[in-house]
């Protein structure tokens, strides 16, 4: 009998947290839908694709070199079949060129040197690249900053700033969780490894030029925020 009025109120105690959890799985699907930026690549219905390096600052009165590949279903375009070309625009819309860019048998790209003269103006600007070929087209766009040069130096030094100390704040919890035998501190660190990973994959991670790596890490801190998510998740539900 004390067997079956504990499993009652086992049953119960879970379904009274079953809310709670769908509810803090919900703001955590929500967050990591917002991490998300804005597509700032585009194409045509016709599958000519532009793939760009996405850089979100660009130095004041410094040149800049953008590079593109153009590709179809099939292969690589080259300035036999395709022409392509650059529109920057300043922050108060004005436009600030109108440049084409030359193919690059070597490196089979597209590339341009953009003048220092284009990014003197602190702010964000827009672009737009547009190819086309004899039966198809395909176009980008997007943002950037231009910043001073000192102030992509801070903006990196706060990203590993603000990288440690969420990860001593997770260590922290986890402790708090261990010596305390409270599995609820253990949903703080669950969430900090899932927005690092979500925030790696997304927009990568400053001083890591290796793609692999990215992803490696990426997945790391994921896969230990799932686990822990779904383990402790499990764990509470099971307390009595």
């Amino acid at each position: 009998m004390k067997k079956h009025i504990g499993t009652t109120n086992r049953e119960e105690g879970i379904k009274m947290k079953l809310p709670l959890l769908f509810l803090f799985s919900f703001l955590l699907l929500f967050s990591l839908v917002s991490a998300v930026p804005p597509v700032t690549q585009l194409s045509s219905t016709s599958n000519l694709q532009i793939a760009y390096p996405r850089y979100e600052y660009v130095k004041q009165n410094v040149a800049f070199e953008l590079r593109i590949h153009v590709i179809n279903q099939t292969a690589y375009k080259t300035n036999l079949t395709t022409v392509c070309f650059v529109d920057l625009y300043r922050p108060d819309g004005m436009a600030l060129t109108h440049s084409f860019l030359k193919y690059d048998y070597t490196d089979t790209d597209f590339a341009v040197n953009l003048v220092a003269g284009n990014f003197s103006t602190l702010g964000v600007n827009a672009f737009y690249i547009q190819c086309n070929s004899t039966s198809e087209v395909g176009f980008a766009n997007g943002v950037f900053e231009v910043v001073e040069d000192s102030s992509i130096d801070r903006s990196t030094n706060s990203i590993y700033v603000l990288f440690f100390g969420l990860l001593l704040i997770a260590g922290f919890f986890t402790w708090l969780s261990l010596a305390y035998d409270n599995t609820f501190f253990m949903f703080v660190p669950t969430m900090i490894f899932l927005l690092i990973g979500i925030y790696v994959m997304v927009y990568s991670f400053p001083g890591i030029d290796n793609v692999l790596l990215e992803r490696g890490m990426a997945t790391i801190f994921l896969g230990l925020g799932m686990y822990l998510m779904i383990m402790t998740g499990y764990e509470w539900l099971s307390e009595e």
